[in-house]
């Protein structure tokens, strides 16, 4: 699949919006419940609201492709999978 596709712009735009999306509702449920768990979700989603930024801008700036390899997605998936175990075993 290529890179700059149309079915990839859709497919990061989605996650972008969508992520940040969740990042507002997890925010205000924290703000009603203090739940603490919610400020590590909250988290999850603020990485995936700005992995889906980095990919969208590598999409479009193609001094930006050098810079962003699986490693850096992998780095951020990394902190994802450790925050949402955190969250898990938070009381």
């Amino acid at each position: 699949m290529d890179v700059g596709s149309v079915e990839s712009i859709i497919i990061y735009a989605f996650i972008t919006i969508f992520s940040i999306g969740l990042f507002g509702i997890s925010i205000l449920s924290y703000n009603k419940s203090k739940n603490k768990k919610l400020i590590f979700v909250s988290i999850v989603f603020l990485l995936f609201f700005l992995k889906g930024i980095i990919l969208s801008l590598s999409l479009f700036l193609t001094e930006l492709k050098p810079l962003i390899n699986i490693s850096t997605l992998a780095v951020i998936d990394l902190i994802v999978i450790f925050l949402l175990f955190i969250a898990t075993l938070k009381k």
